[in-house]
Order: structure tokens, then sequence, then C-alpha cells
């Protein structure tokens, strides 16, 4: 781009040509715009999206088979519903996994994430050649002759409708600098020039009296500052759109696709080598199309132009807007709820007999069937991360041999285990109460409550992974309590913010980000440090798990706030884009190591060797949103189910939190 355009160092020569001036007051803060008033007030959108009917111009619509995934988006933050429909969905869901990643499609994703230099262009100079008045919310477009709203997204749909960009182009194409030099008599013509017509509005004056007061200079100064303001704060929203978008279409195919990967492909199969195509993207809609170049804003202005953009951008259902009030009444007590949290988990901790009562029972009942049984209590109730409602998670080894299995999802028994189970909790009904089973799962379960004690129980036929992984956090939390003192108040944090979920942020998840920032910040060691410590290997289901428990006192010379507040800065500022979360080696991965192993860290050696092993083992998804690597199963992303709206909810909840106890500190 050529550094004349964003240089007033023409101001003279600007002023002489440009005569439509708008006169402001003051600057506006561009950096305080609230959602709200960054996108449009259509007032004559008064339906439902599921009652329009649908015009298919050019299929740049949101279509009807994605209705019903985006009506569970209108409803954020995410009003929680029963296990059977998250099960559901989570099944249909399950094939977009099906693909593998390669160098060819990431190279795909940064262009699609890149922003056209047309359409770059199109902003940069309309920002440029446009006139604010604070008062009046009007901004006027030069290159149309008229006045448009001052709100950003309405000015962008001007500024990217066919005839506005045909009247730019009439306008600077034979200007190689892309600066206007316009015919003075055009705009002298009239008796009245546009700005006076607005300050005589405000003023009441004759445009005599006009003329010979006001400093033309100053005044295109201080618009063209804030208007360059505003170009820049939604050019840095359009740099990071990658976390915006959740729906993809193909303009030229007429399809749409509800994943990434899937659209990747379509593009790298038909488009990957076709000239003149251009990736356009709507943030409100959270979709982003492909579209023959030459039809770019045919397409944008048939696409602004449907009933249901017009909805989203008035209800700002994909906005993430302000902290929720109760995450912010949370920040507001950090010290005294950390400290509530953390004397409460200890309790519970402590207080065995209801855990062992339960554990006993379930034993006693399935023992007669299984001589060999063996249980193994996992999870929050271990690991000291529990609240009074969690739940307990449990182990079932019935032949006393399945906990180092490697290829315990392969044993034809595995199904017939449950069934047995299940017929056993369905004979004593007066303590078991069966609420669900999943079959289908990464790790089938069978879903039960203790009616004497009231707990929640999950019962797994795995292998001894998940045990291990408690184990290994639980030392973790007796080494470092303020770790566990920031994954308990997190917890809460993330339940207050409507983010907690199987197809949001797990627990589990959330607990390996807090030992990440740790490991970062040089207070924990790496995973791969512990196994080496040990020395002694123990591989379950062909995965090292052989880290030393014995971890040294940890000591943490932060605050608790101080602690927090770097955690929140840290994950607001991460690049989700293009790196792993590795707690294996304390470090970030780039995501594109994943697809080269060879270039993957020494500790990772394992997984090269899964990766050979067979084509049909599942390798590390490096497709979704956030990227986390299991430490002990290092296949397995622990957050590949998390929507990017999940991840920007995140990514912006964090930066604002960290604004609140900025504030504090």
């Amino acid at each position: 781009m050529d550094t004349k355009e964003s240089n007033i160092s023409n101001l003279k020569e600007l002023i002489k040509n440009l005569m439509v001036l708008t006169f402001v007051e003051e600057e506006q803060n561009v950096d305080t715009i609230s959602s709200q008033q960054s996108v449009a007030s259509y007032s004559e959108v008064k339906q439902q999206p599921t009652q329009c009917k649908i015009k298919d111009d050019s299929n740049l619509y949101i279509p009807n088979d994605i209705y019903t995934e985006i009506n569970e988006f209108l409803q954020w933050p995410m009003i929680k519903t029963n296990d059977i429909p998250q099960k559901c969905k989570k099944e249909k869901c399950i094939h977009r996994f099906d693909t593998t990643h390669t160098i060819e499609l990431l190279k795909i994703e940064e262009e699609i994430f890149t922003i056209s230099k047309m359409i770059e262009i199109i902003i940069i100079k309309s920002f440029e050649f446009s006139c604010i008045c604070k008062e009046y919310q009007k901004r006027f477009c030069f290159f149309c002759k008229q006045n448009v709203s001052d709100n950003l997204q309405i000015f962008y749909e001007h500024i990217r409708s066919f005839d506005h960009v045909q009247n730019l182009e009439k306008t600077i194409l034979d200007h190689k600098c892309l600066n206007i030099t316009m015919k003075s008599k055009e705009e002298t013509t009239n008796s009245k020039c546009h700005k006076c017509e607005i300050l005589l509005l405000k003023y009441h004056k004759s445009l005599h009296q006009h003329d010979e007061n006001k400093n033309y200079e100053e005044i295109f100064l201080k618009c063209y500052k804030q208007s360059e303001s505003q170009r820049n704060h939604l050019m840095k929203e359009f740099d990071n759109y990658w976390y915006n978008i959740q729906t993809y279409a193909c303009v030229p195919c007429k399809k749409q696709f509800k994943f990434k990967l899937n659209f990747l492909n379509h593009i790298r199969t038909l488009h990957n080598h076709t000239q003149n195509i251009i990736y356009d993207f709507c943030i409100p809609c959270a979709m982003l199309w492909i579209v023959n170049k030459a039809y770019c804003c045919h397409s944008f202005s048939i696409h602004c132009n449907n009933i249901m953009h017009k909805f989203l951008v008035n209800s700002l259902d994909f906005v993430i807007g302000e902290l929720p009030s109760r995450a912010k009444e949370l920040l507001e007590h950090v010290e005294e709820t950390a400290e509530n949290l953390f004397k409460l988990s200890e309790t519970i901790l402590k207080s065995d007999l209801i855990k062992e009562k339960l554990l006993t029972q379930l034993k006693s009942l399935l023992s007669s069937k299984f001589p060999k049984l063996q249980i193994y209590p996992f999870g929050s109730r271990i690991t000291g991360l529990a609240f009074a409602s969690s739940d307990i998670d449990v182990l079932i080894d019935c032949e006393g041999d399945a906990y180092e299995y490697n290829e315990y999802h392969k044993l034809p028994s595995l199904i017939y285990y449950m069934d047995i189970t299940k017929k056993c909790l369905q004979k004593d009904k007066d303590i078991w109460d069966i609420q669900e089973i999943l079959k289908k799962t990464k790790v089938p379960i069978i879903r039960l409550r203790h009616r004497q004690t009231g707990l929640q129980c999950d019962i797994s036929f795995s292998n001894g992974l998940s045990v291990e992984n408690t184990k290994l956090i639980k030392s973790i939390n007796e080494a470092c309590p303020p770790c566990r003192k920031l994954i308990l108040f997190l917890k809460k944090w993330l339940s207050c913010c409507s983010l907690p979920g199987p197809n949001y942020i797990t627990n589990y998840a959330l607990t390996w980000l807090v030992i990440f920032y740790l490991q970062i910040q040089k207070f924990l060691p790496s995973i791969s440090t512990l196994i080496k410590q040990k020395n002694k290997s123990r591989r379950i289901s062909g995965w090292e798990t052989g880290a030393d428990h014995e971890i040294l006192a940890v000591v943490v010379n932060k605050s608790f706030v101080q602690l927090l507040r770097e955690f929140f800065t840290f994950y607001g500022h991460f690049n989700y884009r293009d790196y792993v979360i590795c707690p294996l080696i304390g470090d970030t991965v780039e995501k594109k190591n994943f697809i080269d192993i060879f270039k993957l860290p020494k500790a990772m050696d394992l997984y090269i060797e899964y990766i050979q092993e067979s084509v049909n083992n599942e390798s590390f998804r490096i497709d979704s949103s956030i990227c986390i690597q299991d430490p002990y199963e290092l296949s397995h992303n622990l957050t590949k189910a998390v929507a990017p709206l999940t991840l920007r909810a995140f990514k912006q909840y964090c930066k604002l939190s960290a604004d609140i106890l900025d504030s504090m500190l």
C-alpha cells in the first residue's frame, strides 16, 4: 500500500480539492465504542428469521438447514439443556473430525482469513474521504455525495455497496496514488455546500458568516484524524476475524458448510488455482464466503439485504458484549471468594465418608459378577477441585487387567461389561438411578445417581489414563496451592460467563490452561521434566504416564490477584490461530508442526510413533478453535469441540476481566 495514503502532508492540496467539510466539535473516542453503537439498528426488521421468506439471488443467505444451529447461538450466553440433546449434537458433529489437516489446507486457511487488498483499499479510501458530524450522527460520503449514518456497521455496509464502489472507482481510477483531485466548480455551483447545510442547522447563520468565521484547515485536520481513528479501529477488528466466523459458503457452487475443514477441502478441490476469486465475510452473521471478484460488491449487497442478516445485526447475537454481571461481581471480591472456594473444596476433599459409601456399595454390587473387579475413583473429588455439586468419576476394571490395556476401545467385551453392569444397577433401583448410557462416545460411560448420597456418578470402562491424569493433577495441586486456588476460582468464573460444558470449555481443559500458564511463568515444571525425573516408564494405551508425583513445594512470589490478572492477560492475547498449548513440554508448538510431525520436539516421539504405526490412528486435531494437547494422550485435543464463538467470548472476557483487576492493583 502506498505510504501517501496514510500521510497527511498533502493536507493543503486535499483541502483545496475537498470542498465538503463538516465541523466536528471534539474527537470521538473510537476505542470505547460499545458493541451496541458499532452495529446497526434496523427498525424495519419485525419478524423472526424462521418466518422469513428467503430470496436466493446468489445463494448468499443463511440457509434453512443451519437456522437451527444459529438459533442455539441466538440465546447467548448459553442456556443449559439436558444431556440428551447435547449427546445427539455431539454425534452429528463427530464427522467433521474425519479429515486430516495438511500444509496446503493451512495455507488456504491463511488466505481466506486475510482481508483482500481490494476490500482494504475500499475501506481506507472511503474513510479517508468522508466527514463526520458527531451532533447529527451523520457521515457525509464524498464519493456518493450523500449522508450516511455514522454508525460503523451501517457506514461499512454503505461503502461495500455496488453503487459506492462504482462511484469510488470513477473518482480515483486514474490516480496512481489514489489521491482525489476534484474540480472545485462541481462543489461551488450550489450556493450552499453540504458542510454549510449541516452547520446552518445548528447555528442558523448565513453562508457568508460561516465562511468568514471557520478555519477550514483546522476543521479538516480534526475530521481526517477522527476518520483515520475509526478506520484503524475497524481494520483491527478485521485483522482478527478468524475468531468470528461460524459458517462458510461457496457462491459459485451454491454450497454452504458448517465446518471450516470441509470448506477448506472444497476450495482445495475446486477453487485453489482459480483466478479472480475473492474471500468475503460478514462479522455480524459470523459468515465467510468465496465469490468471483467481479461480483464481490453485488454479493455483499445481496447478503446485507437479506432479512436474516438484518435480524442478526439488530439482535447482536454474534456480538460479544460486556462481561456478564455475575462475573463482574465475582471479580469485585477476588480474595474473599478464592479463599471460600478453597476452604469448601478442602472440606469436600477430606470428607471421604460419602465417597467411600458410594464406592463400597458399587463394588459390593458388581463383585458377584466380576470376582477380579477393581474400582478406581478419579476426577475433581480426588484432585481437590470439587464443589458440593461435583460428580464422582469411577473407572471399573471388570477383569482386573484393563488398566494398562493398549487397545481398550477394540475390546469386544466392553459392551458386554456395560450391559452386565446396567442389569446389576437396575436390580438395585432403591440405591441406583440410571440416567443415561453413552456407548458411542470416545469414552463409553454409564451416568447414574446414588440415591442415598445424592451424588452424580459417571462409570467408565476404558483404561487408566484418566486415573493417572488425576494423580498428576493432584500432585501438582499439593505442591502448588496457588495453582489449585486459581483453578477453583476460574471454574466459578467460567460458570458465571456461561462458558463451561461438553461442547464448550471443560473443567479438565481449564485445569490444564492454568497449569500451562504457571509453566510459562516458570513456577511449574513441564510434564516431560517430571517423566524424566521419575525415570520409570509406565505405558497406558501406548502413552507414557510415568511422571514423578513427588513434586517439590512451589514458591509463588506473586499475590493471587496478580496471578489471576496475568492469567487473563495471557489468554486474552494468546494466538489461538497458529499455536497449540502443550503442557507436556510447557510451551507452545506451531500447528503446522503437527502436520510435518518430524519437526515436533523430541518429547513427542511417542506421538510420531503412534502416527506412523497405523493410518487408522487419529491425529491431533489442529482444526479446532482452541488446541490443548493432553499431557499423556498426545493425540487428544482437549478442546476440539469448542466453537469459534465460545473462544471469542472466552478471549474477550479474559481481556475485560484483566482490565477490572488492573484497576484493583
